[in-house]
């Protein structure tokens, strides 16, 4: 069983272009934890094992993912004053206390808007009426994502014959999806899925990215290769919508033959 443990790091300042180290020491948690930095600053997420740096809200000012990544970093320049949450999908949720961090953006907006003050036209006092909230309640721990393993298991050869599982190849700049729920052992409740995937036969030098069906393409690639090569590699990806998968070949022109194994999931 997994176990996500929270690492207690006092907030510390970094300078443009300093780094938050991922899962350091075998411990998943993000170090230092609250950081803050000035708008116009970058942020780099330094990762040493499978997360992801993932901010809480969807939509602005600040939003960032950088999918799941083995190993290497990621960035992101912050420009807006405010505190903007984010998580590690594999080990947490929005709003967490197991995987979480905290980037706090403080100072003057990288880009400003001057505003004009208002001619005053009249010296009455407004009336005003008090707001009564309710207190929240208390936010529920997340759990931690359980992986287990499987046999490994070929879900999908584009070498074969046409069809969802099969032919014909990847073409180049062109996405295709891929159904892994109820797939080799792979259940409906699966969040994300453990993969070996391989390119063979390829027409040009290019990439493979994969990544949850109907969310953006990540900048980070799965799989890179020369043409004509045959190349394999252990990724883990979420599972989006209708439990599938998408990949995307990277190739400025041409084909090239896609391979699925699966190895495990999260759930």
């Amino acid at each position: 069983m997994a176990v996500c443990l929270l690492a207690l790091v006092a907030g510390a300042v970094l300078r443009a272009d300093q780094t938050v180290e991922v899962g350091q020491g075998g411990s998943l948690s993000f170090s230092p934890n609250p950081v803050t930095v000035s708008p116009g600053e970058t942020v780099t997420w330094n990762f040493h094992a499978s997360h992801t740096t993932t901010s809480d809200s969807p939509t602005g000012p600040e939003v960032w993912d950088s999918g799941i990544l083995s190993s290497g970093t990621f960035a992101h320049t912050f420009t807006t004053p405010g505190s903007y949450p984010y998580y590690c999908f594999l080990h947490s949720n929005p709003g967490g206390t197991a995987m979480n961090g905290v980037v706090n953006v403080v100072g003057a907006s990288a880009t400003s808007t001057p505003t004009r003050t208002p001619t005053r036209t009249s010296t009455a006092i407004p009336t005003l009426t008090p707001t009564v909230t309710a207190p929240a309640g208390p936010t529920p721990t997340p759990l931690a994502l359980v992986f287990h393993a499987v046999t490994p298991c070929r879900v999908a050869d584009t070498r074969g014959a046409n069809g969802p599982y099969g032919g014909p190849a990847l073409q180049a700049g062109i996405g295709r999806n891929f159904v892994i729920a109820g797939q080799c052992g792979i259940p409906p409740s699966a969040r994300a899925v453990a993969f070996n995937v391989t390119v063979t036969q390829p027409t040009a030098q290019g990439h493979i990215t994969l990544y949850p069906a109907g969310a953006p393409v990540p900048l980070a690639s799965t799989l890179n290769y020369r043409a004509g090569q045959t190349r394999a590699n252990n990724a883990i990806a979420p599972l989006g919508a209708g439990g599938a998968v998408a990949a995307v070949c990277g190739q400025s022109a041409g084909t090239t033959h896609f391979i699925i194994d699966v190895t495990g999931y999260f759930e």
